[in-house]
C-alpha cells in the first residue's frame, strides 16, 4: 500500500524581512513619496521632522528619530542605503534581528542627540547615518573581539589574526568614512555618537549572549 501522506520531508521555509532591508525599504518610499509632494508640504516635513537642536530641547524628541527618514538627496540616500545593505547583512546573522533593529534606532537617536549638545541650535540636520555608523561600529568591534577570542584558543607561537582583523575593519570604516565626506553639511557629530554607540553595544550585546567563536 503506497504512502499517499502530502507531508514534505524538507521543513518549509521561512522568510522574513530583516530590520536593515526593512529600513531601506522605508527610506526609499519616504524619499520617493518626498518627491512627489509640493513644495510648501516638503518645507512643513522638513520643518517638523527634521533635527533641529533648539527644538529638541524644546521637547520635540521625536525629531531624533524622524530626522533619520529624511534625505538631501539621492546621493546622499543611496550611501546610506549601501552601508545598510553591507552592514545590515554581515552583522545580523551574528547578533539577530532583534538586536539589529535595536542597534539602528539607537544609533540614529543617540548620534542625533550628541549632534544636539555639539552643534548650533538652529542646525538642520537628515539623514540615517547614525543609523549605518552604528551597524559599522558593532560589526567592527564585535569581528575584532570574536577574532581574539579564536587567536587566544591558538597554539602558542601560532600566527595571531586579530591585527589583520583589526586593519581590515578600518579599511572598511575609511571607504565608508570616504563616501560620507562628499556629502554637503555632513553631520559628523551624528556619525560619530552612532559609530559609538555600535562600539558600546556589543561588549554589551556579548555579555547577556555567550558567543563562541566556531
Amino acid at each position: 500500500m503506497s504512502d499517499t501522506s502530502t507531508d514534505s520531508p524538507h521543513p518549509e521555509r521561512k522568510y522574513r524581512l530583516s530590520p536593515a532591508i526593512g529600513l531601506m525599504v522605508s527610506l526609499v518610499l519616504f524619499h520617493l513619496l518626498f518627491q512627489i509632494i509640493s513644495l510648501p508640504e516638503k518645507s512643513f516635513l522638513i520643518g517638523s521632522l527634521s533635527v533641529i537642536p533648539k527644538a529638541v530641547f524644546a521637547g520635540e524628541w521625536w525629531r531624533l528619530l524622524s530626522g533619520c527618514f529624511l534625505h538631501a538627496n539621492w546621493s546622499h540616500l543611496g550611501s546610506n542605503l549601501f552601508g545598510l545593505l553591507i552592514f545590515g547583512n554581515l552583522l545580523e546573522p551574528v547578533i539577530g534581528g532583534r538586536a539589529t533593529l535595536l542597534l539602528l534606532l539607537l544609533s540614529g537617536v543617540l548620534g542625533n542627540l550628541l549632534s544636539c549638545f555639539l552643534m548650533p541650535p538652529d542646525t538642520l540636520s537628515i539623514g540615517a547615518s547614525g543609523m549605518v555608523y552604528g551597524l559599522t561600529g558593532a560589526y567592527i568591534c564585535l569581528m575584532v573581539i570574536l577574532q581574539r577570542r579564536l587567536d587566544a584558543l591558538r597554539p602558542s607561537g601560532a600566527p595571531k589574526k586579530s591585527a589583520g582583523q583589526l586593519r581590515g575593519a578600518i579599511i572598511l570604516l575609511v571607504v565608508f568614512i570616504a563616501l560620507h565626506s562628499q556629502e554637503p553639511q555632513m553631520n559628523l557629530w551624528a556619525h560619530l555618537g552612532g559609530l559609538a554607540t555600535g562600539i558600546l553595544f556589543t561588549p554589551l550585546w556579548l555579555s547577556q549572549n555567550k558567543t563562541e567563536p566556531a
